[in-house]
């Protein structure tokens, strides 16, 4: 795969010991975005995810006449199931698994 990455932002650390964060930046002319620009943002942080092999989970676009930014956190799906489902965090004790610890 191949992403043409406009930008890069390295993020500070938030603490001692904890490695810098990378955060890709698009630039898009438009006043107005698209689905398929978030896609892209997407997109380049997992291009940029891969290539430094650690996970990145901010992205920025930067758009319109005024420069507005707008930032995207990116999630996991398995994150996003969990923000839909909130129940499955919750699994109540069956039985049988009450039993076996006795």
């Amino acid at each position: 795969m191949e992403s043409r990455l406009h930008a890069a932002e390295r993020v500070p650390p938030a603490g001692r010991g904890k490695a810098a964060q990378f955060m890709p930046i698009r630039f898009i002319f438009r006043n107005k975005l698209t689905k398929a620009d978030r896609l892209l943002l997407a997109f380049d942080a997992f291009e940029l995810s891969e290539m430094l092999g650690r996970e990145i989970s901010l992205g920025k676009i930067i758009h319109g006449d005024d420069h507005a930014t707008l930032k995207v956190t990116a999630e996991t799906p398995q994150q996003r199931h969990l923000h839909r489902h909130p129940t499955l965090l919750h699994v109540p004790p069956t039985p049988q698994s009450q039993t076996a610890v006795r």
